[in-house]
């Protein structure tokens, strides 16, 4: 009986505390390339101390960053939305799309909604969007494609 506990208990053992964890080191690194589309948007979309509410719930956004030039960026779960709805009649909120292959590159959307709440419902009206192509070519690397 004490030979199956400690078998037991040395077959567990490398669950425990030994997990393998995963770390980025590109959280503001402009060569992250979702930092890079998130920094071109707010250029385009954004002026300083304004607030950009982006969607979290389709992309791991903990390498993103909370500030790019003096525009705030927050990450909303489907919680935060509604809180907010409640409070606001609308907010204006941005969904990034994860990167897609195209044929000569590749390609990542930023789509604008408008989201309302009534009752229990949340309504998202698509309102605007940017996409942001890039190409990769041997000898020259990844070019941006305004």
């Amino acid at each position: 009986m004490k030979k199956n506990i400690i078998k037991l208990i040395l077959l567990l053992l490398p669950f425990t505390g030994y997990t393998q964890n995963s770390f980025n080191t590109e959280k503001n690194d402009s060569t992250n390339i979702y930092y890079f589309v998130i920094k071109e948007f707010c250029k385009i979309h954004a002026n300083y101390g304004d607030t950009l509410f982006i969607e979290k719930e389709r992309m791991n956004i903990s390498n993103l960053p909370n500030n790019i030039s003096g525009v705030i960026i927050k990450y909303l779960d489907i919680g935060n939305i509604s809180h907010l709805t409640t409070k606001r009649k609308t907010i204006k909120l941005y969904r990034i799309i994860p990167l897609r292959f195209e044929e000569s590159g590749f390609f990542i959307n930023i789509i604008q909604f408008d989201v309302s709440r009534k009752r229990k419902s949340l309504f998202y009206h698509n309102r605007d969007g940017k996409s942001f192509h890039f190409k990769y070519e041997c000898g020259k690397g990844l070019t941006y494609i305004p």
